[in-house]
């Protein structure tokens, strides 16, 4: 059993910087923080385009999200393994412990 709470950090930073951006007059933004939020649009006046990594395919994208004025979170396994030999992740089916993916 392990527990992490780094997602729970990325957001919070994400958010601070964010917050600072916004004080500075930052009218138009994407910061990427391990949490993705778009502050207002892109430059040319239309929504941010942020790609989702495919979980099966590292380095592929499998889809893309329109953002503005808003955020995204997304996880994978890739980089947190529970045990050595790299068959578990955080990512789970509760219902019989494998991947979920």
């Amino acid at each position: 059993m392990a527990a992490t709470l780094n997602g729970i950090g990325q957001g919070y930073i994400t958010d601070r910087v964010v917050e600072l951006l916004r004080a500075e007059g930052v009218e138009n933004a994407l910061a990427g923080i391990g949490e993705t939020r778009a502050v207002g649009t892109h430059p040319a006046g239309r929504p941010w385009c942020v790609g989702i990594e495919d979980p099966a395919v590292r380095g592929q994208v499998a889809d893309r999200v329109s953002l503005t004025n808003r955020a995204i979170a997304t996880s994978d396994g890739y980089g947190i393994q529970l045990d050595l030999a790299g068959r578990f992740d955080h990512i789970f089916d509760p219902t019989n412990g494998h991947r979920s993916w």
